[in-house]
């Protein structure tokens, strides 16, 4: 696979050009972008009031987002289809609630949501500018609920406080396990894994891109749903998680004053730094605040692979792969 990643970012001089970054497949179709990307874990996904709470932030969401968002994928249907005004979040609670008062207890009864806003309003094979997608847990094998949610780098004109207050409210609405907050790969919904190995080269060269997969990672981490999945410009986790690193007190100690640190009822928000930084390899371009806080929260984090968790062309290994990526913050001198 060729990827001249120079020429490909020669444009970028800012976060915000990152938006222009499209990457082709070998058949010359966009496949990969780049784009803030929220990865948020919670548990209770198989109960109703959990169900409902993960619909506010959907709700928020599209009204954030507006008349950006322009499709919906249809309960238990095999296509998108058009939002045309209907209430998508008065669906989502309908469906939610149906799949937790059905008798039956099996695969069906978990509930998911997923919304797109794409260019022009018309469903294409591309990465979609908008990206709203919730999984909750079935009822009989409760496992890790997650939200994903992408939207442009260019958002609210790429102020950074304002994304980040974002995904503060959204934390407030469903305090997650933990969640993070990134600029990151925007994939092809459809594309499938044979097409995300083109974003290999930009995951080796940029540590502060990140690669949400979140069902990834929660079939992997079943018999440790406890852990973390990884830190980003914005980091939240839990007072479980807090408790578990001596407390806020002892968590505060352990960073500089340039790292803002944010309680509410439920989580507590790492940021790492007043902006996000993507870092370069090449450059010896080294995200320092990022270090810091992957280094306090690394006892959190889930190691326990049997399968990489980043998709890699050959010759590489995907495990190997998958734990430099892990490490690519506190192990960046090291490689």
């Amino acid at each position: 696979m060729a990827l001249d990643i120079t020429e490909l970012l020669s444009s970028v001089r800012s976060l915000s050009d990152l938006d222009k970054v499209v990457i082709l497949n070998p058949a010359g179709r966009p496949v990969i972008g780049i784009s803030w990307t929220v990865l948020m874990f919670f548990n209770g996904g198989e109960t109703i009031d959990r169900r409902l709470q993960a619909n506010k932030v959907l709700r928020d969401f599209l009204n954030t987002f507006g008349s950006n968002i322009t499709h919906y994928h249809p309960p238990d249907a095999s296509r998108l289809r058009k939002i045309d005004g209907r209430d998508i979040g008065a669906i989502s609670d309908e469906d939610a609630r149906a799949k937790c008062a059905a008798s039956g207890r099996n695969d069906n009864d978990s509930f998911s949501v997923d919304v797109y806003g794409f260019i022009g309003g018309k469903d294409a094979m591309v990465p979609p500018e908008f990206y709203f997608g919730s999984v909750c847990s079935h009822r009989d094998r409760p496992l890790t609920s997650y939200i994903e949610i992408r939207f442009p780098l260019t958002w609210d004109n790429a102020v950074f406080e304002a994304i980040a207050g974002l995904f503060a409210r959204w934390c407030r609405m469903l305090s997650p396990m933990h969640a993070t907050l990134s600029p990151g790969l925007n994939f092809t919904d459809s594309g499938g894994r044979g097409d995300s190995i083109y974003g290999f080269p930009l995951l080796q060269r940029f540590p502060g891109l990140d690669d949400v997969k979140g069902s990834r990672w929660t079939a992997q981490s079943q018999s440790q749903q406890r852990t973390i999945r990884t830190t980003g410009w914005i980091t939240a986790i839990d007072e479980e998680f807090v408790q578990s690193l001596g407390g806020l007190a002892q968590i505060k100690e352990g960073l500089s004053a340039d790292i803002p640190i944010s309680a509410f009822a439920g989580n507590v928000l790492i940021q790492a730094g007043p902006k996000p930084l993507l870092g370069d390899r090449n450059r010896g371009d080294f995200p320092e605040l990022y270090a810091k806080v992957a280094r306090l929260l690394q006892p959190l984090v889930f190691t326990g692979y049997n399968l990489g968790l980043l998709d890699v062309p050959a010759p590489w290994d995907g495990m190997v792969e998958t734990r430099k990526w892990l490490n690519r913050f506190t192990g960046y001198h090291e490689e």
